[in-house]
């Protein structure tokens, strides 16, 4: 029977007994509606199961393999009894007033169906900068920032170390898909089957945790990249994209958006991510359009207007100089003739509109590699490699200018490259060097993708 007034907490454990009493005796101080807490212990070997037995206030399910998150939080989920349902990391140290915050945002904003805090160390929006700078701080930082006034905001993914959820939106969508093994990538899951089902999912902006992060996973005896690649071809076989990617939003380009723009149009919109974070700023109204059918379900819940389109051949029938601002991701690179498109785009852009293209870059390491060797199976900030066309940044500067647009910034997307990578490069570098004498390919190398910036003439 479901106690309407309850919230059940479901953490997980694989050893790393002091961070579990840590978030353990958080949750008793500072947590002061009703609530339950349930530990599903996956096989600890460190005196965890010890500890967790002598203590008469959780409820303990003991797995004698360690069954992965999604698994072990589905066993907590249904063997618990309260109205939300809590799912918190081990490695958390919660705070005062935490959950009534969460829960509160029910209350104040509709449809909502998930809602997570923000914290220390996580990807993604949840991330704030904490102005502490040892554990023994946090607590007195978290008291200040947890009494600002509610502030919510609507985002496309919640990740999975603290989300608050509502048991009737388990009812409706189902558990953790236990496809996820070990962890990442069943909270994306979670997220893109709630906004499918027409709710929302909310950052609590005044609800702030502490999170040490990846402590279970670095006891584990296998790679977190051969986890989060693993679980993310899973998810990619499931919905045919990967979300975390998508679902991400460069900071230089939201920037680069005035404040003023009311009409905008994102050419490669993919989740329709960048639509809602303009929304959360700004009074807009933003038409998106994509190739891929895979995500206009989930972007169409943000944006205005969303059309299905083969850009390179669609005609467009929109008014001249409707536009204050132009989007192009993930699109430049697969048009056969730039220069037409360029002309479609100053057509409905108005006159000093803001036209941002994000193209990846050719010189990037990864990508010259693949070039001398395209079977190797890498990241080039594409989506399909084999339709690709690669255009030196020199090229698509002049394509800009030729075209009536006039640039007025250049950013670069940087990726961090591991020490063998950085090794290769440095070797490239000294080639290019032998053949062209100045060259700064280093530099290149590390860069990802380019952001242009340009006003129409």
């Amino acid at each position: 029977m479901i106690n309407e007034k309850l919230s059940s907490i479901i953490i997980l454990t694989h050893n790393q007994l002091e961070y579990t009493k840590l978030c353990l005796d958080s949750i008793r101080k500072y947590t002061h509606v009703p609530y339950e807490i349930i530990v599903v212990d996956n096989a600890s070997t460190d005196g965890t199961v010890g500890y967790l037995e002598q203590q008469n206030d959780i409820r303990l399910i003991k797995n004698i393999e360690n069954k992965g998150f999604a698994a072990g939080c589905n066993q907590g989920i249904m063997a618990s009894g309260g109205e939300y349902v809590v799912l918190l990391n081990n490695d958390t140290v919660v705070t005062c007033g935490w959950l009534s915050n969460l829960i509160s945002c029910f209350s104040h904003v509709e449809n909502a169906a998930a809602v997570g805090p923000v914290t220390n160390n996580i990807y993604g929006s949840q991330k704030i900068r904490a102005e502490y700078d040892d554990i023994s701080k946090m607590q007195e930082f978290a008291e200040q920032f947890n009494n600002q006034p509610p502030k919510y905001e609507k985002v496309l993914k919640l990740v999975g170390f603290c989300m608050l959820i509502k048991r009737q939106m388990l009812d409706i969508i189902g558990l953790l898909d236990e496809s996820f093994k070990v962890g990442n990538y069943e909270d994306d899951d979670l997220c893109v089957r709630i906004i499918l089902r027409g709710f929302d999912l909310y950052i609590c902006r005044n609800t702030f945790i502490h999170h040490f992060g990846r402590t279970t996973f670095d006891t584990l005896n296998v790679s977190y990249q051969s986890i989060m690649e693993t679980n993310k071809n899973v998810f990619k076989e499931k919905w045919g994209y990967d979300f975390s990617y998508f679902s991400f939003v460069n900071p230089n380009i939201l920037d680069n958006i005035p404040e003023s723009a009311s009409k905008v149009l994102h050419i490669g919109c993919s989740t329709g991510a960048l639509a809602l974070s303009l929304k959360n700023r700004q009074s807009v109204e933003v038409i998106g359009m994509d190739a891929c059918s895979q995500m206009q379900k989930i972007a169409e819940r943000f944006l205005d207007k969303f059309k299905q389109t083969n850009l390179e051949y669609s005609c467009w029938n929109m008014e001249e100089g409707y536009f204050d601002a132009i989007i192009v991701e993930y699109t430049l690179e697969y048009i056969l003739n730039p220069s037409a498109f360029l002309q479609q785009l100053a057509k409905v852009l108005q006159t000093d509109g803001i036209l941002i293209v994000r193209v990846p870059n050719a010189n990037y390491l990864k990508t010259m590699e693949w070039l001398m060797n395209d079977s190797l199976d890498t990241d080039l900030g594409v989506i399909d490699k084999k339709r690709v066309i690669l255009r030196p940044k020199g090229y698509i500067k002049e394509l800009l200018h030729k075209n009536g647009f006039q640039s007025t910034n250049e950013l670069r997307v940087y990726k961090v490259l591991t020490e063998d990578e950085e090794h290769r490069l440095k070797q490239l570098h000294k080639c290019f060097r032998e053949m062209n004498g100045e060259c700064n390919f280093e530099e290149h190398g590390r860069t990802y993708q380019y952001i242009f910036v340009s006003k129409k003439l």
